[in-house]
């Protein structure tokens, strides 16, 4: 990502921590889940009812029921099997997660001692086709917290992290107060206001913007 680029925030809550250091897992994989169940679960939970009642006999509720305590069971064996969720935005009308196994059990903990140090991201992860989506949903998780990421080639999982160069972003809250407190959080890790605030609003809604900067030699002489 350029220094220049301007990315969409809404900081949660980042704390100022040690340094993290580099980190190498097992291998990683992920499964897409609708209230926590593999979404392939999912339409064969919502097929097999149907299924039954054409072929077999029409009690379509009755089969619903039956299969209820299964997509508990299969949901149980998710969460174990895939510890580590991610919400994921698939613009459906059903709320999705990522569920992923292969990261260490403190990296969403790593995420944000990195991000409040100030540093990049460096996320390796399988060469293969599928792992694509999986980068969207790290980098989309990153960048919400006002953090930056790379990614590289790597046979397993491993993170790894180094100073952030000149950067810029773009706040935005659709409260002010929101706005303020993200700008506070800003400027305790170095980063500099830039220009004014402004407003965008429609006949819906109203979001507050600033532009903050980060340069790594202003904020080493301060």
């Amino acid at each position: 990502m350029k220094a220049n680029s301007h990315n969409y925030l809404s900081l949660r809550g980042i704390k100022t921590v040690n340094n993290p250091t580099s980190i190498k897992s097992e291998r990683v994989d992920f499964q897409i889940t609708i209230a926590g169940i593999p979404i392939p679960a999912v339409i064969a939970l919502i097929a097999v009812p149907f299924l039954l009642s054409y072929y077999l006999y029409p009690a379509t509720v009755v089969y619903f029921l039956v299969l209820l305590p299964i997509a508990y069971a299969i949901r149980i064996k998710t969460q174990k099997d895939f510890p580590l969720t991610v919400k994921a935005d698939l613009g459906g009308p059903m709320p999705t997660t990522v569920a992923i196994k292969g990261l260490p059990a403190s990296f969403k903990e790593d995420i944000e001692n990195a991000i409040a140090g100030n540093k990049l991201v460096v996320i390796g992860l399988p060469k293969q086709h599928k792992f694509n989506f999986l980068k969207t949903v790290l980098s989309k998780y990153i960048y919400t917290r006002a953090g930056f990421c790379e990614f590289a080639h790597s046979e397993n999982f491993s993170m790894s992290f180094r100073p952030l160069d000149k950067k810029a972003l773009l706040l935005s809250y659709h409260s002010k107060q929101s706005l303020q407190d993200a700008i506070s959080i800003m400027l305790k890790r170095g980063w500099q206001i830039e220009g004014s605030q402004s407003t965008e609003s429609n006949l819906i809604s109203r979001v507050y913007t600033q532009t903050m900067v980060y340069n790594p030699s202003a904020a080493s002489v301060e």
